[in-house]
């Protein structure tokens, strides 16, 4: 049923897409789980090409979708084992102000790996 819920949604996303980024659904029944490549053709990552797996609860809008960034990189906000921190993805946010990086920069140790990985979703 959520896949039938999802077709309007998923036309809009594929249709507002950047040329850099493209999805594929593993499962044409699952419209709410799927991956996200993105080729950024510009910047500090141009020339990489990242994996994100998405998946979009039923209860979506009230709900945010999980994420999880499937190509090991360094980045501030994903951890090692590709978890994401961003106040947008969180039901509630780390510090209660939509803030996740200030709180997770607590978290760091001193060679910059992360004290506790539960901070992520």
């Amino acid at each position: 049923m959520l896949a039938i819920c999802c077709v309007p949604e998923v036309q809009d996303l594929e249709a507002s897409l950047p040329g850099t980024c493209s999805v594929n659904f593993d499962n044409p029944n699952e419209l709410h789980r799927f991956h996200l490549q993105v080729k950024p053709d510009e910047g500090f990552w141009k020339g990489g090409t990242f994996v994100f797996t998405v998946d979009v609860p039923s209860e979506y809008n009230m709900v945010p979708p999980k994420a999880k960034c499937l190509t090991r990189l360094w980045h501030p906000n994903i951890s090692e084992d590709g978890d994401i921190c961003l106040s947008l993805l969180r039901q509630n946010s780390i510090d209660g102000m939509g803030n996740c990086l200030l709180s997770y920069r607590r978290h760091i140790g001193p060679r910059g790996f992360l004290r506790n990985q539960e901070m992520c979703i």
